[in-house]
């Protein structure tokens, strides 16, 4: 409240002084106006490359510069409000501690370090000298800014492309069928999305189609017409444009009814085809689809039949313009053989007959490198042969598709999509994984309504792979990876950020290699990057490296000005206590290391957004002041061997993700601290649950308020010499939020399980190791449930009507079942009449329940079935009314 309101107060008056408070305000507008420069400079590099890399490294490293400056003095005013609380007089308090920080200390503990405002002052003279530059090249920044935002991209036609069409013949006749058929909307109008990367071949495709139509005998349509949109186009504009093509004169008509009313005129009882060409406006993609209604509106009245195909780079166009909901047309790259022949098409004058051996083997390492993108191929290609082979391609850049679609993504996705150059080619990478970074580096944009910044990063994660500048990885595995061609854009928007190791530059911010020879990193001075904001090394997960002691100390007190630091999967046991230096550091991995302890100074990082620390097998116990951590949003400890968590975790509010949450002994009153963590999201477990000795410190935990969590995962521990109905009582305190999704019980030590599971939604049930436990609850009432495992209840004995609910149709959403080493049980009954007994199970696997003699067999949907160690099952006691259902 008091904290809030007080913030910006601070900062504007910091450190009290006008002519102090002059320079803070000189840096932010100065810094303001060369972010925009720089926009407008990016925009020129892509229409005439006439700037320089030079430039863009000065104006990126000023920004820089202020946003430390800037971030210093934020967390300065932030760390001091916390430390002082919400005690009265607290601005003038804080401001007064910070000038006395900002100019006496410095000076008299470091006599020849800057103060601030002489840091302040030598930015800002960086700043000045980048935008001198700007008459030079002609920068008109808020000019040319207002026309950038008003550029269209060049226009597309109808007319046949010059160039030979090699490949696509396949994906012209899976159109060509389409339009052919109805598409399960009968008499209706049909919009065709065909939707690709930039410079995949979408226009040339609709072309070929277009005149396949136009040329056939009889025609196929009775009009025919073609548009390219603009990425911002008027409604008005494009009606104009399509009835100049089909009444071949200039439209004297304004104002969108009038324009409606004559475009209805010209389709009325019309079979039609209409090419809306490169689609992917901002207001198509809004929620509110207005835009798209009136553009579709005149086309309602055409004869059935009639075919819209809109081309587009963007999946979320083609979800909302689609007639049939989820389709769409996925143009692909070329294959091999189709690139080959396109390349010798437009490379060589002749189509490659009489070209060299070795021309030819230059021209299938620059095919290879386009990787099946038919424009990449086409411009190289012409380049080649418009310069007889005298031009080197290495010194090709970026194409301009490529630009432009980088050029389209709003300014924020644009910096979280230049953070791939960090990565190497080919890097598979995992959405979580990116989005604690872009958080962490502060690229998300939050609001105050919105405090999930990871949301909004996994919004920025999906619009890039909508978009195509990421693609899933075809490993499978939810990895996602780079094109070698978008990456080497997000190389060329970001160079200068990210060190090179062949060209070392001391204002460079990210650091990350392939983890191996880290002396010669010492070796290359590397530890002399003292802006350095990323220190994130590629240590492959099967393997550990070694980093000695000391680098690693030298390289730590240099690098103060840190956002993220990852030593993960080193050969460490001891995290030097520099790291207490970082207090600008949101991100730290620790992760796979020796570490036994954690340096005590860390619990000062006021900063610190993500701590992971798995598979930490030495580390036994974190400090007790790391509750201290109040900005901390991410603790991953799985697989670290803790245990116990330090009192105090209620202090940590703004804590999103918890992965284990370990109650020691005599720690049981400590539960009801996890009434405050009300933002958990994603999966928690709660390990040692053996140790409450209270129920009501559980109910006082409010489990039932954690509308965000995802996954419970609730471990008791060893079972024995305990009381079961203390066990009962304790899960009976848990009463999960009715959205939870997935729920394991492990080590649970009582005779039942209780009744609020089964009014939850739940989709996963996992059953472990409870050997008391006795009856089931109706699971077979869950309507969500898709997986249902019980393994080793040694004392379950009949599972019947009560475990499925008393329902003919138990279990309506369930799809794979699982029991394993049941080794009570003796009867599986189903006493459901004439109903369809299982009806949705696809797999089932009954493992070593070895007095398992009667079992239902009504699957009637099952696909996969494993029966493994169950030598009396197929005996003749069979389950009566189910032989029927078997199939």
């Amino acid at each position: 409240p008091i904290l809030l309101k007080t913030r910006h107060a601070i900062l504007y008056s910091w450190p009290g002084q006008n002519d102090e408070k002059s320079l803070l305000d000189r840096l932010k507008t100065l810094l303001n106006s060369t972010k925009t420069l720089l926009i407008v400079a990016e925009m020129r590099e892509i229409q005439e490359n006439s700037i320089g890399d030079e430039w863009f490294k000065k104006a990126r490293f000023a920004i820089c510069d202020a946003e430390d400056v800037l971030d210093e003095i934020f967390t300065d005013i932030q760390t001091e409000e916390y430390r002082m609380g919400d005690s009265p007089g607290i601005v003038n308090i804080v401001k007064e501690k910070l000038r006395y920080k900002g100019k006496d200390v410095g000076r008299k503990l470091h006599p020849f370090k800057k103060t601030r405002e002489a840091e302040m002052s030598e930015i800002i003279k960086k700043l000045e000298s980048v935008a001198s530059q700007d008459s030079h090249l002609s920068l008109d920044s808020n000019a040319e800014l207002a026309a950038i935002r008003e550029t269209k991209g060049k226009p597309t036609s109808s007319v046949n492309d010059t160039i030979e069409v090699c490949g696509r013949s396949e994906d012209k006749k899976k159109i060509m069928k389409l339009l052919g058929s109805t598409g399960g909307v009968d008499n209706a109008l049909r919009v065709i999305p065909i939707v690709g990367l930039g410079g995949v071949g979408k226009t040339t495709l609709a072309n070929m189609i277009f005149h396949e139509c136009i040329s056939s005998k009889p025609p196929m349509f009775d009009v025919n017409a073609w548009t390219c949109l603009s990425d911002e186009f008027k409604v008005v504009d494009v009606i104009k444009s399509i009835l100049e093509f089909i009444t071949k004169r200039r439209s004297e008509l304004d104002g969108l009814d009038f324009l409606q009313q004559e475009l209805k005129k010209e389709l009325q009882g019309k079979k039609f085809l209409l090419i809306l060409d490169d689609m992917w406006s901002k207001d198509i993609l809004s929620k509110d689809t207005r835009k798209w209604d009136e553009l579709r509106t005149p086309f309602l009245v055409g004869k059935p039949g009639s075919i819209i195909i809109i081309t587009t780079r963007s999946k979320d166009v083609a979800e909302i313009v689609t007639s049939v909901r989820g389709f769409f047309y996925q143009l692909n790259v070329m294959l091999e053989n189709e690139s080959w022949s396109l390349f010798e098409s437009v490379a060589f004058p002749d189509g490659g007959e009489n070209a060299s051996p070795i021309l030819k083997k230059i021209g299938r390492g620059i095919v290879d490198k386009c990787k099946g993108l038919p424009l990449a191929i086409k411009m190289i290609g012409g380049l080649l042969l418009r310069y007889v082979w005298s031009i080197d391609v290495a010194t090709c850049k970026i194409l301009p598709s490529l630009w432009l679609s980088y050029y389209h993504l709003p300014q924020h996705v644009q910096q979280c999509f230049a953070y791939f150059s960090l990565f190497p080619k080919d890097y598979e990478f995992q959405m979580d994984e990116i989005v604690m970074l872009w958080v962490a580096e502060g690229f998300i944009e939050g609001t105050p309504e919105i405090e999930q910044l990871e949301d909004v990063a996994r919004g920025y994660f999906n619009h890039l792979l909508l978009n195509f500048f990421i693609q899933e990885s075809s490993s499978g595995t939810s990895q996602f990876v780079l094109h070698d061609l978008v990456h080497d854009l997000a190389e060329y928007v970001s160079r200068g950020l990210c060190v090179d190791l062949l060209d070392i530059n001391l204002q460079s911010r990210h650091l990350s290699y392939v983890g191996g020879d880290e002396l010669l990193l010492y070796k290359l001075k590397v530890q002399k990057l003292t802006r350095l904001r990323t220190f994130l090394p590629m240590v492959n997960l099967f393997h550990h490296c070694y980093l000695d002691k000391q680098i690693l100390s030298d390289m730590l007190s240099n690098f103060k000005l840190l956002r993220v630091l990852s030593v993960e999967g080193y050969h460490i046991s001891v995290l030097p206590s520099s790291v207490g230096d970082k207090k600008l550091l949101r991100y730290m991995n620790i992760s796979r290391t020796d570490i036994e302890r954690l340096p005590l100074r860390i619990c000062g990082l006021y900063n610190l957004q993500f701590l992971i620390l798995k598979s930490c097998r030495r580390l036994k116990r974190l400090p007790t002041n790391i509750v201290d951590l109040v900005n901390l949003r991410y603790l991953n400890v799985d697989h670290t061997p803790l245990e116990e968590m330090p009192n105090g975790i209620g202090t940590m509010k703004k804590l999103q993700m918890l992965s284990n949450h370990v109650v020691g002994k005599g720690k049981s009153k400590y539960m009801k601290e996890f009434k405050h963590l009300t933002g958990l999201h994603g999966e928690l477990q709660i390990s040692g649950l053996n140790n409450i000795t209270d129920p009501e410190h559980v109910v006082a935990a409010q489990f039932g308020k954690k509308e965000y969590l995802e996954e419970l995962v609730l471990d008791w521990g060893c079972i024995k010499q305990r009381d079961t109905t203390l066990d009962e009582r304790v899960l009976d305190a848990i009463q999960a939020h009715e959205n939870l999704e997935e729920l394991t019980v492990h080590c649970y030590g009582g005779k039942r399980l209780s009744t609020w599971i089964v009014g939850i939604m739940l989709q996963s049930l996992y059953i472990d190791n409870c050997l008391n436990l006795e009856t089931l609850p109706p699971l077979g009432n869950l309507p969500a449930l898709k997986n249902l495992t019980i393994v080793s209840s040694h004392c379950i004995k009949s599972m019947g009507g009560e475990f499925c609910g008393g329902s003919s149709n138990p279990f309506p959403a369930l799809e794979i079942l699982t029991l394993e080493s049941m080794t009570a049980l003796e009867t599986w009954s189903f006493s459901g009449g004439d109903g369809q007994g299982f009806p949705s199970p696809k797999e089932l696997q009954i493992i070593r329940c070895r007095m398992l003699m009667n079992m239902p067999f009504c699957f009637p949907s099952l696909t996969v079935l494993k029966i493994d160690g169950c030598g009396n099952v197929f005996g003749s006691n069979m389950c009566s009314g189910g032989s029927s259902c078997w199939e």
